[in-house]
C-alpha cells in the first residue's frame, strides 16, 4: 500500500496541471483582500454625496481575524478546479493504460482505489493551506490579521472544511474510478463543486417538508458539499455552529465510509486495461 501511494504522489507532483491549479489557487485567494477593498472604494465613489448610501457602506474594517479568513470558505471557482485535479488525476493511468501494469503487481487490487482517495485528500490538503496562506496574506496588505484569538475553533472549520471535501472526492472516484468515466466525473466536480445541487436541495426541502409538515428541513445541513459552502458559525457571532459542524461530519464520515468500498467493490469486478 506505501508503495503505491508514494508512486501515486510522485505521478501528482510531475503533473504539470498540479502546479498550474496551485498557482490558480494561490491568485485567485492572494485578490480576496484587495478585491475587497476595490469594491468598497468603488462603492463610496458611486455613493458620492449621498449620505444615506454612505452610512449603508459604513466604514472599512480596521482589522479581521484570521478565523474569519477561515470561515470564508473557497470561493466555488477555487473548489471546482481543485475537484478536476482530484479527476485529472485519478483517471490519468486509467487513460494511459498504467493501470494494468500497477493491478499487475498487488495482491488487493482495491488498494489502488485507497490510494488514489490518500492521494486525494493530501491535494486538498495542499489547496486549502494553500489557500488559507494566500488569502491570509492579501487581507495583510489592506489591514491588519489578528492570529492571537480563536485558533482551535479556526483549526476545527479548517478540518471540517477538509472532512467534507474529501467525502465529495469520494463521490468523485467512484464515478472516475468504478465507472471509468472521466466525463461524468466532470460533471459531478462541477455541480458539486460549484454548489449547483443546492437548487436539487431546495426542491427537496420542500417536497419533505410538505409530505412530513415539518417547518424548516434543509437536506442541505447534512450534504457535504453544502455543508463546505456555509458559513459555520452561529448568525452575528463567531461561535461555531456545532450543530451544523456535528451534522456535516458524520454525514461526511458516512458517505467516506460507504463510498469507498463500493469503488473498491466495483474496481475489483472490472477488468483493469
Amino acid at each position: 500500500m506505501g508503495k503505491v501511494i508514494r508512486s501515486d504522489l510522485f505521478r501528482l507532483f510531475k503533473m504539470k496541471s498540479f502546479y498550474i491549479v496551485f498557482v490558480l489557487v494561490a491568485l485567485l485567494n492572494l485578490a480576496v483582500g484587495p478585491l475587497t477593498k476595490l469594491m468598497y472604494n468603488l462603492g463610496r465613489m458611486l455613493a458620492g454625496s449621498d449620505e444615506k448610501a454612505l452610512a449603508e457602506l459604513g466604514s472599512f474594517m480596521k482589522e479581521i481575524k484570521f478565523f474569519n479568513v477561515l470561515n470564508g470558505p473557497l470561493g466555488r471557482v477555487d473548489t471546482v478546479i481543485i475537484l478536476l485535479l482530484v479527476i485529472w488525476f485519478a483517471y490519468a493511468d486509467l487513460a494511459h493504460g498504467y493501470i494494468k501494469n500497477i493491478a499487475g503487481q498487488l495482491s488487493k487490487k482495491g488498494n489502488i482505489v485507497v490510494s488514489k482517495l490518500a492521494v486525494s485528500g493530501m491535494i486538498i490538503t495542499i489547496m486549502m493551506i494553500a489557500a488559507t496562506v494566500f488569502q491570509t496574506v492579501g487581507y495583510m496588505l489592506i489591514v491588519k490579521v489578528d492570529f492571537t484569538s480563536d485558533l482551535a475553533d479556526a483549526a476545527i472549520l479548517f478540518c471540517v472544511r477538509w472532512l467534507c471535501l474529501l467525502a465529495v472526492c469520494s463521490v468523485l472516484l467512484l464515478v472516475v474510478v468504478g465507472a471509468h468515466s472521466q466525463t461524468g466525473g466532470a460533471v459531478v466536480s462541477v455541480v458539486m463543486g460549484a454548489g449547483f445541487l443546492s437548487l436539487a436541495y431546495l426542491g427537496i426541502n420542500t417536497g419533505i417538508n410538505k409530505l412530513f409538515k415539518l417547518d424548516g428541513f434543509d437536506i442541505g445541513e447534512y450534504m457535504p458539499d453544502s455543508v463546505f459552502h456555509s458559513a459555520l458559525t452561529l448568525k452575528d457571532s463567531n461561535s461555531i455552529d456545532t450543530e451544523l459542524v456535528l451534522k456535516g461530519v458524520i454525514t461526511a464520515a458516512a458517505i467516506i465510509l460507504v463510498i469507498n468500498p463500493l469503488t473498491i467493490r466495483i474496481f475489483n469486478k472490472k477488468d483493469v486495461t
